[in-house]
């Protein structure tokens, strides 16, 4: 294991979980847009097998949502022989091959099995049965126009060793009271401390004095949880004479948990509970979606194609079998169309359906991004670390289009585009070539948005995308800093990512920087800089920076989009000049807090070590 390049990854996920990851071996079916996301993000995590397949011609399209697949390969290499050598290049501790033979035959020798296109259902059925009887993960996955869909199986007898993946929570205790068959524990928070275990969690106790059988180390369930105090159950061997006297600490305890996953066979044609959403306020959305997925595998079965893009007849005929599944919910199971609170059935919404299905043989770059992020995260969770989605994942992105004209113009123009201008016009996509952009900052967050710039094909003839950063690349970088190369180690990061943005299209204008956004560069970044920008990107790592951003985007009255990650968290907040709050508007803590990783790993100030000193010396 490189301990250097995987630094960042082993501090997030732990060693345990690293060494589990290295054995991995991963076979990808499709490398369009989503494909290849996933595809990227899996070998830079360092698993010791990838297969991909994808024998299809690379299609004019492709270039829309790949960004290995070039311009000379169209009509001419298959998608797997375009992307192979450079997906190679991405970690050389991976092997990457071509996958050949018989799947069914070779399954088991996977440890997991993903899907990114779609199949027949038969086909998809017996995969996902051989994949359960040899005990190998299956994930079924695809990225429709507008709308996305994720199916997850680990098996009959899945077993997460760490549900979240964060330190063990540790609490004072302030007193303890006795009842008739419970103790209730009550905690001596601290100001800001708030008590983030929930019932059913497990903890043990040190320390308490007076009731000292407690401190026995066997992890004891809570069973209800108040704002600083939390219930746990008094069993007959501990009932004796002695009161709680003073002292004490509460520590949570993991215990493995044991998931059991439905088959996929079971799960296609009978709705249940075992989803995720992420919009709460779409979450009667999943049951339509879920019709119009079938409806689009009924179709699939028939003629073995995806519908054509915007061809309403095709959507029409799709719209029937989708209602016709509807229909069967409604009688047989009917409670998953009733909305408890407003009282009424869920109906069959025509043209939500219509947006469903009549994009579907598009793959846009921004949503395969984020969906191959999820699948790439889920693929990982095989080693027992973080709960997996349960099992399914459906989402759209409807709200989008709601302000896009009817009459815009979305004939195809066999363009690489075409994908885009099907869903949005090509009036739209002119709209993005105009774009004026500044981005601050070219590190992982950086490289994505390039990446997703050039596909997209923003900033063309007289528009620009200014990248600025003055950190140089170092080799915990290339683990997700994916534009960059070893031989690229020491180089500025804007002139990299810039130069490798360009390889992916090379219509996009880009001007690459090393400077500071700061009031000392305020001759560079002047008036007529910012009064020329349409959006401006942050992806810096420190809030300073960010507020002296945000007061030029307020001044300049400028759309800033702020973004950042650490370990598996991320934000992604939106900035609208007079119709949103700005940045400076927030509440931030006195002394911006150092980052864990920084502290452990990456300490380049004496404040750092200091610091860590603290938290060492209140942990014992």
């Amino acid at each position: 294991m490189d301990t250097n390049l995987y630094s960042r990854q082993i501090f997030t996920y732990g060693k345990e979980t690293m060494e589990k990851i290295i054995n991995l071996r991963i076979l990808i079916i499709g490398l369009r847009g989503l494909g290849i996301e996933i595809a990227k993000n899996l070998i830079l995590l360092g698993p010791k097998e990838v297969s991909i397949s994808d024998p299809n011609i690379c299609k004019i399209n492709d270039l829309g949502a790949n960004f290995f697949i070039k311009l000379n390969d169209v009509n001419i290499k298959t998608r797997e022989e375009s992307c192979l050598e450079k997906l190679s290049s991405l970690n050389k501790y991976v092997d990457v091959s071509i996958f050949k033979g018989n799947l069914k035959e070779n399954l088991n020798k996977f440890n997991i099995i993903i899907i990114t296109e779609i199949m027949k259902t038969e086909d998809l059925v017996e995969i996902n049965e051989l994949c359960r009887i040899n005990k190998v993960g299956f994930i079924y996955t695809l990225s429709l126009g507008l709308t996305g869909y994720l199916f997850n199986d680990f098996g009959d007898n899945f077993i997460i060793n760490d549900i979240n993946g964060e330190n063990n929570l540790k609490y004072y205790i302030f007193s303890i009271e006795e009842k008739a068959d419970r103790y209730e524990i009550y905690l001596g928070l601290q100001k800001n401390e708030t008590f983030d275990l929930r019932e059913g969690d497990y903890i043990i106790f040190k320390e308490i004095k007076g009731l000292e059988f407690l401190n026995d180390n066997i992890p004891k369930k809570i069973l209800k949880v108040s704002k600083n105090s939390f219930e746990i159950e008094k069993k007959e061997n501990n009932i004796n004479n002695n009161k709680y006297l003073d002292g004490g600490i509460v520590e949570e305890i993991k215990i493995p948990k044991r998931l059991h996953f439905d088959s996929l066979k079971n799960n296609l044609y009978v709705p249940n509970d075992n989803f995720v959403s992420i919009d709460k306020s779409k979450k009667n959305s999943n049951i339509l979606l879920h019709c119009a997925f079938i409806g689009l595998h009924h179709y699939y079965n028939l003629y073995q194609k995806l519908p054509e893009l915007n061809d309403l007849k095709q959507v029409n005929l799709i719209m029937e079998f989708a209602y016709k599944f509807y229909l069967e919910i409604k009688e047989k199971h009917a409670k998953y169309l009733y909305i408890k609170k407003k009282k009424k059935i869920i109906e069959f919404d025509r043209n939500f359906i219509e947006k469903a299905i009549r994009f579907t043989k598009s793959e846009i770059n921004p949503i395969c991004n984020f969906l191959g992020g999820i699948v790439s995260q889920e693929a990982m969770k095989i080693t027992g670390k973080y709960y997996p989605i349960y099992q399914w994942l459906r989402f759209d992105f409807f709200e989008i289009i709601e302000n896009i004209p009817n009459d815009y113009n979305r004939n195809l123009l066999s363009s690489r585009y075409d994908d885009q201008i099907a869903i949005f016009g090509q009036e739209f996509q002119e709209k993005l070539k105009n774009l004026n952009i500044f981005m601050i900052g070219a590190g992982a967050l950086g490289c994505e948005y390039l990446k997703n710039f050039a596909l997209m094909g923003l900033s063309q003839d007289k528009s620009n995308i200014t990248v600025t950063d003055n950190d140089n690349i170092i080799l915990s970088n290339l683990n997700r800093q994916f534009l960059f190369k070893s031989n690229d180690i020491g180089k500025n990061k804007s002139f990299c990512a810039c130069r490798e943005a360009k390889k992916i299209n090379e219509e996009i204008n880009l001007i690459s920087q090393n400077y500071l956004v700061c009031k000392e560069t305020r001759d560079i970044y002047d008036d007529i800089f910012w009064e020329k920008q349409n959006i401006i990107i942050s992806a810096v790592d420190n809030i300073k920076a960010r507020k002296y951003i945000d007061n030029l985007c307020t001044f300049y009255n400028k759309i800033f989009i702020d973004s950042g990650t650490e370990g598996t968290r991320a934000n992604c907040d939106i900035y609208y000049p007079d119709k949103t709050i700005c940045l400076n508007d927030l509440t931030f803590p006195e002394k911006e807090k150092i980052p864990m990783c920084t502290l452990k790993n990456f300490p380049t100030e004496i404040e750092h070590c200091i610091e860590y000193a603290k938290i060492i010396f209140t942990e014992f």
